[in-house]
Protein backbone atom coordinates (compact mmCIF):
# COMPACT_ATOMS: atom_id res chain seq x y z
CA UNK A 1 0.00 0.00 0.00
CA UNK A 2 1.15 3.52 -0.72
CA UNK A 3 0.80 6.00 2.09
CA UNK A 4 2.82 9.02 3.17
CA UNK A 5 3.20 7.14 6.44
CA UNK A 6 6.23 4.89 6.64
CA UNK A 7 6.14 1.61 8.56
CA UNK A 8 7.21 1.85 12.17
CA UNK A 9 8.54 -1.67 11.77
CA UNK A 10 11.03 -0.34 9.23
CA UNK A 11 11.78 2.60 11.48
CA UNK A 12 12.18 0.99 14.86
CA UNK A 13 12.43 -2.80 14.64
CA UNK A 14 15.69 -4.28 15.88
CA UNK A 15 16.73 -7.91 16.19
CA UNK A 16 16.59 -9.40 19.69
CA UNK A 17 19.85 -10.02 21.53
CA UNK A 18 20.68 -12.86 23.89
CA UNK A 19 19.84 -12.40 27.61
CA UNK A 20 23.52 -11.92 28.33
CA UNK A 21 23.50 -8.81 26.17
CA UNK A 22 20.13 -7.49 27.35
CA UNK A 23 21.73 -4.57 29.16
CA UNK A 24 23.26 -3.37 25.90
CA UNK A 25 20.24 -3.95 23.68
CA UNK A 26 18.95 -0.82 21.95
CA UNK A 27 15.45 -1.84 20.92
CA UNK A 28 12.14 -0.09 20.15
CA UNK A 29 8.82 -1.91 19.75
CA UNK A 30 6.19 -0.92 17.19
CA UNK A 31 3.87 0.33 19.96
CA UNK A 32 6.47 2.97 20.97
CA UNK A 33 6.48 1.54 24.50
CA UNK A 34 10.26 1.92 24.74
CA UNK A 35 10.19 5.50 23.44
CA UNK A 36 10.55 7.68 26.51
CA UNK A 37 11.48 10.95 24.84
CA UNK A 38 12.57 12.91 21.80
CA UNK A 39 15.92 14.67 21.59
CA UNK A 40 17.87 16.96 19.30
CA UNK A 41 21.57 16.52 18.52
CA UNK A 42 23.64 19.40 19.88
CA UNK A 43 27.29 20.38 19.96
CA UNK A 44 29.62 20.47 16.99
CA UNK A 45 30.48 17.96 14.32
CA UNK A 46 29.28 14.41 13.93
CA UNK A 47 27.56 12.43 16.67
CA UNK A 48 28.61 8.85 16.02
CA UNK A 49 26.32 5.87 16.67
CA UNK A 50 27.77 2.94 18.60
CA UNK A 51 26.66 -0.69 18.68
CA UNK A 52 27.12 -0.73 22.47
CA UNK A 53 26.95 2.00 25.14
CA UNK A 54 30.74 1.99 25.49
CA UNK A 55 31.11 2.57 21.75
CA UNK A 56 28.76 5.58 21.59
CA UNK A 57 30.52 8.47 19.87
CA UNK A 58 33.72 6.50 19.32
CA UNK A 59 33.15 4.98 15.89
CA UNK A 60 35.65 5.87 13.18
CA UNK A 61 35.97 4.95 9.54
CA UNK A 62 33.88 5.08 6.38
CA UNK A 63 31.16 2.71 7.58
CA UNK A 64 30.22 4.63 10.73
CA UNK A 65 26.69 5.97 11.07
CA UNK A 66 26.38 9.47 12.46
CA UNK A 67 24.05 12.43 12.94
CA UNK A 68 24.62 16.17 12.71
CA UNK A 69 23.58 19.02 15.02
CA UNK A 70 19.86 19.71 14.63
CA UNK A 71 18.85 16.13 13.78
CA UNK A 72 16.00 14.72 15.89
CA UNK A 73 15.79 11.22 17.38
CA UNK A 74 13.51 9.14 19.58
CA UNK A 75 15.20 8.06 22.78
CA UNK A 76 14.83 5.10 25.09
CA UNK A 77 16.90 3.61 27.85
CA UNK A 78 20.09 5.11 29.23
CA UNK A 79 23.24 3.12 29.96
CA UNK A 80 26.06 5.00 31.60
CA UNK A 81 26.87 8.04 29.44
CA UNK A 82 24.96 6.71 26.41
CA UNK A 83 21.33 6.80 25.27
CA UNK A 84 19.53 4.36 22.96
CA UNK A 85 18.29 6.41 19.99
CA UNK A 86 16.52 5.93 16.68
CA UNK A 87 16.65 8.22 13.63
CA UNK A 88 14.86 8.17 10.30
CA UNK A 89 15.62 10.44 7.36
CA UNK A 90 12.91 11.95 5.17
CA UNK A 91 13.89 9.43 2.50
CA UNK A 92 13.03 6.59 4.88
CA UNK A 93 16.53 5.45 5.80
CA UNK A 94 16.61 4.09 9.34
CA UNK A 95 19.49 4.18 11.84
CA UNK A 96 19.48 3.31 15.52
CA UNK A 97 22.00 2.60 18.21
CA UNK A 98 23.77 4.28 21.11
CA UNK A 99 24.60 7.99 21.13
CA UNK A 100 26.53 10.03 23.73
CA UNK A 101 24.06 11.54 26.20
CA UNK A 102 26.12 14.73 26.25
CA UNK A 103 25.27 15.32 22.58
CA UNK A 104 21.48 15.15 23.07
CA UNK A 105 19.10 17.79 24.41
CA UNK A 106 15.38 17.17 25.10
CA UNK A 107 13.15 18.40 22.27
CA UNK A 108 10.74 21.16 23.26
CA UNK A 109 8.30 21.62 20.36
CA UNK A 110 5.89 24.53 20.40
CA UNK A 111 2.18 23.87 19.91
CA UNK A 112 2.49 25.32 16.40
CA UNK A 113 4.99 22.61 15.45
CA UNK A 114 2.24 19.99 15.80
CA UNK A 115 -0.23 21.87 13.61
CA UNK A 116 -0.77 20.57 10.10
CA UNK A 117 -2.21 17.84 7.91
CA UNK A 118 -0.04 14.76 8.32
CA UNK A 119 -0.21 11.91 5.79
CA UNK A 120 -2.56 11.58 2.83
CA UNK A 121 -6.29 11.43 2.23
CA UNK A 122 -6.61 7.68 2.83
CA UNK A 123 -4.75 7.84 6.15
CA UNK A 124 -4.10 11.11 7.88
CA UNK A 125 -3.80 12.96 11.17
CA UNK A 126 -5.10 16.54 11.20
CA UNK A 127 -3.93 18.80 14.02
CA UNK A 128 -5.01 22.39 14.68
CA UNK A 129 -4.90 24.79 17.59
CA UNK A 130 -8.05 25.09 19.70
CA UNK A 131 -7.43 27.75 22.30
CA UNK A 132 -4.65 26.49 24.57
CA UNK A 133 -5.11 22.91 23.33
CA UNK A 134 -4.59 20.88 20.17
CA UNK A 135 -7.60 19.47 18.31
CA UNK A 136 -6.49 16.15 16.81
CA UNK A 137 -8.48 14.15 14.26
CA UNK A 138 -7.48 10.95 12.52
CA UNK A 139 -9.11 9.33 9.51
CA UNK A 140 -8.37 6.08 7.68
CA UNK A 141 -9.93 4.21 4.77
CA UNK A 142 -8.41 1.07 3.30
CA UNK A 143 -9.58 -1.61 0.90
CA UNK A 144 -7.41 -4.57 0.00
CA UNK A 145 -8.80 -7.71 -1.60
CA UNK A 146 -11.68 -7.84 0.86
CA UNK A 147 -13.98 -5.37 2.59
CA UNK A 148 -13.33 -1.69 3.18
CA UNK A 149 -11.92 -0.90 6.61
CA UNK A 150 -12.24 2.54 8.14
CA UNK A 151 -11.24 4.17 11.37
CA UNK A 152 -11.37 7.57 13.00
CA UNK A 153 -10.61 9.33 16.24
CA UNK A 154 -10.67 12.84 17.63
CA UNK A 155 -9.42 14.43 20.81
CA UNK A 156 -8.45 17.71 22.42
CA UNK A 157 -5.27 17.67 24.44
CA UNK A 158 -2.67 20.11 25.73
CA UNK A 159 0.68 20.19 23.92
CA UNK A 160 2.78 19.22 26.92
CA UNK A 161 5.85 17.95 25.10
CA UNK A 162 7.06 15.89 22.12
CA UNK A 163 5.01 12.82 23.13
CA UNK A 164 1.21 12.85 23.50
CA UNK A 165 -0.98 9.94 24.61
CA UNK A 166 -4.75 9.79 24.98
CA UNK A 167 -7.68 7.38 25.12
CA UNK A 168 -11.12 8.37 23.80
CA UNK A 169 -14.49 6.83 23.02
CA UNK A 170 -16.13 6.92 19.59
CA UNK A 171 -17.33 10.48 20.24
CA UNK A 172 -13.91 11.81 21.16
CA UNK A 173 -14.60 11.94 24.87
CA UNK A 174 -11.64 11.15 27.16
CA UNK A 175 -11.89 7.80 28.91
CA UNK A 176 -9.85 5.85 31.44
CA UNK A 177 -8.48 2.87 29.47
CA UNK A 178 -8.27 0.85 32.67
CA UNK A 179 -12.04 1.15 33.12
CA UNK A 180 -13.30 1.27 29.53
CA UNK A 181 -13.82 -2.09 27.81
CA UNK A 182 -13.66 -0.50 24.36
CA UNK A 183 -11.77 2.67 23.51
CA UNK A 184 -9.33 4.14 21.03
CA UNK A 185 -5.81 4.54 22.39
CA UNK A 186 -3.34 6.76 20.56
CA UNK A 187 0.30 7.72 21.13
CA UNK A 188 1.99 10.43 19.06
CA UNK A 189 5.64 11.45 18.98
CA UNK A 190 6.81 14.56 17.13
CA UNK A 191 10.34 13.85 15.88
CA UNK A 192 11.60 16.70 13.73
CA UNK A 193 9.77 16.49 10.38
CA UNK A 194 8.05 13.20 11.28
CA UNK A 195 4.96 12.40 13.31
CA UNK A 196 5.15 8.86 14.72
CA UNK A 197 1.78 7.29 15.45
CA UNK A 198 0.67 4.10 17.15
CA UNK A 199 -2.90 3.15 18.04
CA UNK A 200 -5.09 0.42 19.44
CA UNK A 201 -8.83 -0.06 18.97
CA UNK A 202 -9.27 2.85 16.55
CA UNK A 203 -10.20 0.79 13.46
CA UNK A 204 -13.12 -1.61 13.00
CA UNK A 205 -13.03 -5.00 14.67
CA UNK A 206 -11.29 -7.73 12.70
CA UNK A 207 -9.08 -5.30 10.80
CA UNK A 208 -5.32 -5.69 10.61
CA UNK A 209 -5.07 -2.08 9.39
CA UNK A 210 -4.08 0.62 11.88
CA UNK A 211 -2.94 4.23 11.98
CA UNK A 212 0.54 3.04 12.94
CA UNK A 213 3.29 4.71 10.95
CA UNK A 214 5.63 7.66 10.49
CA UNK A 215 3.79 10.54 8.84
CA UNK A 216 5.14 13.55 6.98
CA UNK A 217 3.35 16.89 6.91
CA UNK A 218 1.50 17.48 3.66
CA UNK A 219 2.08 20.66 1.67
CA UNK A 220 -1.27 22.38 1.29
Amino acid sequence: MRFAALSLTALLALSAHSPALAAETCEFADDLAQVTGVAVVTGEGRAQFGATPDAAGACSGKGCAYLLPGDSVVTGQTSGAAICAGFQSKAGRMTQGWLPAARLAPAKPAAADWVGYWGEKDRHISIRKAGDQLAIEGGLTYQGLGPVFSGAFKAKIAATGPILSFSVDDKGRPVDPAKAEECCRVKLALVGPLLLVTDQGCVGAGSAVTFEGAYTKAKR
